[in-house]
């Protein structure tokens, strides 16, 4: 009578049931005295609730995050880019400052000049590129072996030399020289070595 006995009881009854107000096991004790029908429909609404309602609360919630997560990633990609960029026009400055002839182009001995100045020295170091042999650095960053560095092999060279070497540097390196044994006719075990 008290849980059922008005409209309002029966609506509190049922909340309380869903919000754990009272365990809903308590509350369908009284309709299964009075009828198994009245028991039939409460369960039908304890299941319906408690699978239909709360899941797509939850779904809610759950894609939320999975849109934040999207945005977080779409952030790091933006600033990934912006630092790109940001490092493309330093380098393209020190470019302009290392040519001293106005040509486009490094050679050997503008850059072996550029070296002593401190502030284009600390920039390479800040880079993590190695310019303990000038000569060599040239020759890596001159893809088409000309003997100077135009603007897209000072720029795109940098880019790929400055840090740690990765991972998958290191991979496409063994790739080729694995490429390479068995080129020149060195037998490479069928198992590879790395």
């Amino acid at each position: 009578q008290v849980a059922y006995g008005s409209l309002w009881s029966t609506l509190y009854t049922l909340f309380k049931s869903m919000a754990g107000g009272i365990s809903w096991g308590e509350n369908s004790d009284p309709l299964l005295e009075v009828s198994w029908i009245y028991f039939s429909v409460f369960m039908f609404y304890i299941a319906f609730v408690m699978f239909s309602v709360l899941n797509i609360v939850t779904g809610v919630f759950v894609d939320s995050a999975i849109q934040v997560a999207q945005r977080d990633r779409n952030i790091l990609v933006e600033k990934e880019k912006r630092t790109r960029e940001s490092t493309t026009q330093h380098l393209l400055t020190l470019l302009e400052e290392i040519d001293e002839d106005n040509s486009g182009e490094i050679s050997t001995d503008e850059l072996f000049e550029a070296m002593k100045k401190e502030h284009i020295h600390d920039y390479f170091e800040a880079l993590q590129v190695d310019t303990g042999d000038i000569e060599e650095l040239v020759r890596m960053l001159d893809r088409d072996e000309n003997g100077v560095i135009d603007i897209v092999e000072f720029v795109d060279g940098l880019q790929k030399l400055k840090g740690n070497a990765r991972s998958i540097d290191i991979h496409i390196i063994k790739k080729q020289l694995r490429l390479i044994m068995l080129a020149v006719g060195l037998n490479v075990p069928k198992k590879p070595l790395f």
